[in-house]
């Protein structure tokens, strides 16, 4: 196998190319700068048709790419479109020509490619500025120095004006927060102190009602048997009797749908007849059974007011009306 001439350097060098290419996990292509020159000045020495940028970056006897593999811990080689050229001279003019800097990280990647950029500076211009991604590429294009400086400039006020608008926004970020926790205490300390309020006039309402004569702070009799005697109501809504405080009196006897006052025992019977299963108690009743649950009232009042001894023997049963489906039945219901 002949040896190269790239690898005879190397090897005098001390290096070994097949060790320095184990790691290649990093690469950045960076192209040489392009023609025309003019009035450009560079290191390189002048060629034919072009400056040897090839040999600026090797150094004398490589050199220099071995600096660049001390102080990076990067890898550069010289690369045209047939690849590594391994020590062969190529044509000044090749716009293929580029440095392949192979690291096995970022940092070592940044740094060995800023160092190639360096060394191919014109030495009255600069290079504009560019980004080292892993992967990537950038060519080296050269322009005047004022205008780098203003170009400089111009990136320090876009720095310096995005850093601003970031503190801003942190700014009002912060003030918003806060606003909002304060927002957020207020309506928990208000929802508080009303929930409180309403506490505390719910139990002064429920004692002020329990204290008063309320009707339905009394137990209720026994709607079969009334402890007294009094007086019971049957609702035309069909409810369940209950015991009284207080009868509504009239003159001319109940009106058509005015609440009936019957004795207790009496509205029990009543109450166990129309709870007949012939008669659902969910069903209103027809006026035809109104009208009889009238007659037994104002006969029950009179014997009521009378004194008569009959009343507590009398039969008050009411009967089903004819156009009343199926035959009441006395039976009793249970509450």
């Amino acid at each position: 196998m002949v040896e190269t001439h790239l690898e005879r350097k190397l090897r005098q060098l001390g290096l070994n190319a097949d060790a320095a290419s184990v790691v290649k996990k990093l690469h950045f292509k960076l192209y040489f700068p392009r023609p025309p020159y003019t009035n450009l000045q560079y290191r390189a020495a002048r060629a034919k048709d072009g400056f040897n940028f090839v040999g600026l970056v090797l150094g004398h006897q490589g050199r220099t790419i071995q600096q660049i593999q001390q102080t990076t811990g990067a890898r550069v080689e010289i690369h045209s479109k047939q690849g590594n050229l391994n020590g062969d001279h190529p044509i000044a003019t090749d716009p293929t020509l580029h440095a392949k800097i192979i690291a096995s990280n970022e940092d070592s990647l940044e740094e060995a490619t800023r160092f190639v950029a360096r060394l191919l500076e014109p030495v009255n211009a600069e290079h504009e500025e560019f980004e080292v991604t892993p992967g990537g590429s950038a060519i080296l294009i050269a322009i005047p120095k004022q205008h780098a400086e203003s170009k400089r400039q111009a990136k320090q006020q876009r720095k310096a004006s995005l850093r601003a608008e970031q503190e801003l926004q942190r700014a009002f970020n912060h003030r918003r927060s806060h606003s909002i926790d304060s927002g957020n205490s207020l309506i928990s300390e208000t929802v508080h102190m009303s929930t409180s309020s309403l506490t505390a006039d719910t139990e002064a309402d429920i004692g002020s009602i329990a204290e008063s004569e309320s009707p339905f702070a009394h137990p209720l009799p026994d709607h079969h048997n009334s402890a007294d005697g009094g007086p019971a109501w049957i609702s035309p809504a069909g409810s369940q009797p209950s015991q009284a405080r207080q009868a509504p009196t009239r003159t001319d006897g109940p009106g058509p749908h005015d609440p009936i006052v019957l004795p207790a025992r009496t509205a029990s019977k009543a109450w166990s007849d129309h709870c007949s299963p012939a008669w659902p108690i969910t069903e209103p009743y027809s006026e035809a059974f109104h009208s009889s649950i009238q007659a037994a009232a104002v006969d029950a009042q009179e014997l009521h007011q009378d004194g008569r001894s009959q009343e507590a023997t009398k039969d008050y049963s009411v009967q089903a009306p004819a156009d009343q489906p199926g035959t009441l039945q006395q039976t009793t219901c249970t509450s």
